[in-house]
């Protein structure tokens, strides 16, 4: 990838692999190509994609902080 793909990313802490945002993008770009030219998905269509889980520290609304979203 070129250098000016490596700005922005996904990491999960200072000893781990930045993943780059544009893998996400290019991910999205090739789903779509893909469900474009299945002839067996229903017309107007869409995927339902899982986020991270959270946990509840015992039983209360606390959660760990192991998850967050990157917009």
């Amino acid at each position: 990838m070129a250098a000016r793909d490596m700005r922005g990313g996904y990491s999960l802490g200072e000893h781990t692999l930045l993943v780059p945002n544009a893998l996400f993008a290019e991910n999205r770009r090739r789903l779509c190509e893909r469900l474009k030219k299945n002839s067996l998905l229903p017309p107007k269509s869409f995927i339902l994609l899982q986020g991270g889980d959270s946990v509840s520290l015992y039983d209360t609304d606390v959660d760990y902080n192991y998850f967050r979203q990157v917009s």
